[in-house]
């Protein structure tokens, strides 16, 4: 024998019990909403039945009604954080959403929305959507999954909000660079020029390599007051390598900083404050462009035309890409610098070309260098190296 339940509506069931002689329905009423108990025992045709050999009790639940929601109100101390105050008393409160939008849009953004006991809580991150007003939603289901939504706060007012909600800040970073800034004012009658050194704080700057540079920031509020100790971390990242953490600093009483980084490889500084409940983040980067190096040296300085010299050197800009690194050969001929050889390096970045004169009338004087121009995936900007002189007499 086998017993099933048939599908019931919200009051009333069907118990169905079925053998081999036939099926027998037994009406079920069910009580309001609540926890509730169900046993069995069979009766025959002629009316014989056994309430005692009644089957272990079953516990069911019954909630038609969905749950009861509302915005709570926007704690000063946390602006970012939304809760969400759910009352369900038969099941309790299952999961649920929050969500938010630009007013007057329809289109809604699903927050990262989890429960805390009777409440849906989520955060605004107001640094990663545009300045403006939002509204917000909220969907509940209890754990009968009835469903309820709402758009209000407790007291019944609309739930928007205006971002920003933190106060907003502002990163400065760069290499400083002094400079005078001359002006032209009229004094007693007379036209005087005033002369003023300022200090700008530039985003990119070239180094040399090995050099040691500071760069300087500042971290301030929307009015330019200074953020007071506050964490920033410096990350770096280049053509080669990933961004990874390589300094955390923190500002003085004015909101200022300092920090000095070594030209190794041509990379990104980047400078960035986490925020806090009340400040919004902010982060600035600086480009430190490191060009590329090599030595070159020729084997005589000297020679008669139809002679050859050797020019070898070595890049000090390491590593060298995959199957070397391109140089190219120049000499400076009719004002300017043409390349006349090109090659590669080997893999320790060193190199050799020969030449020979060979259209050379009197005397002259050649003057040489290495161009060392930008590959992907070389973390050096062009270089150039330093120059060498043949002279070279004719017939």
């Amino acid at each position: 024998m086998r017993r099933r339940r048939s599908k019931a509506d919200q009051r009333f069931g069907t118990l169905q019990e079925q053998d081999g002689e036939g099926i027998a329905s037994l009406p079920v009423q069910v009580p309001g909403p609540g926890e509730w108990t169900v046993s069995l025992f069979r009766r025959d045709a002629a009316g014989n039945q056994e309430p005692n050999a009644a089957s272990v009790p079953a516990t069911l639940r019954y909630d038609p009604d969905p749950p009861q929601l509302g915005f709570e109100q926007p704690q000063a101390s946390d602006p970012t954080l939304v809760s969400v105050q759910v009352s369900d008393k038969t099941s309790g409160l299952a999961d649920g959403a929050i969500e938010i939008s630009p007013a007057g849009s329809d289109t809604w953004r699903t927050l990262d929305t989890k429960t805390d006991g009777s409440r849906l809580v989520a955060r605004i991150d107001d640094s990663g959507l545009p300045a403006g007003t939002y509204v917000l939603r909220a969907t509940a289901f209890d754990q009968a999954r009835n469903q309820a939504s709402t758009t209000q706060r407790l007291d019944g007012q609309p739930m928007a909000v205006t971002l920003p909600l933190r106060i907003a800040s502002v990163m400065q970073a760069g290499v400083p660079r002094t400079r005078t800034v001359r002006r032209t004012v009229k004094r007693h009658g007379r036209r005087t020029t005033v002369r003023r050194r300022v200090t700008e704080l530039r985003p990119a700057s070239g180094v040399e390599l090995g050099r040691r540079v500071q760069i300087s920031g500042r971290l301030v509020n929307r009015d330019g007051q200074g953020i007071a100790d506050a964490e920033v971390q410096v990350l770096s990242r280049s053509d080669i390598s990933p961004e990874q953490l390589v300094a955390v600093l923190h500002t003085d009483a004015s909101g200022n900083y300092t920090y000095t980084a070594t030209a190794s490889t041509s990379r990104v500084l980047r400078f960035a404050y986490a925020g806090s409940p009340l400040i919004v983040p902010a982060q600035s980067e600086v480009r430190l462009q490191v060009p590329a190096a090599s030595s070159l040296q020729v084997s005589r300085r000297r020679v008669l035309n139809g002679q050859a010299v050797r020019f070898s050197g070595r890049v000090r800009t390491l590593p060298v890409p995959a199957g070397g690194k391109l140089i190219e050969l120049e000499v400076f001929l009719s004002g300017r610098w043409q390349t006349f050889r090109t090659a590669r390096t080997d893999g320790a970045g060193r190199w050799a070309l020969p030449y020979r004169f060979a259209r050379t009338r009197g005397v002259q004087r050649y003057r040489f260098r290495i161009e060392l121009p930008h590959e992907s995936g070389y973390p050096f900007t062009d270089g150039t190296s330093s120059r060498v002189e043949v002279r070279v007499r004719g017939s």
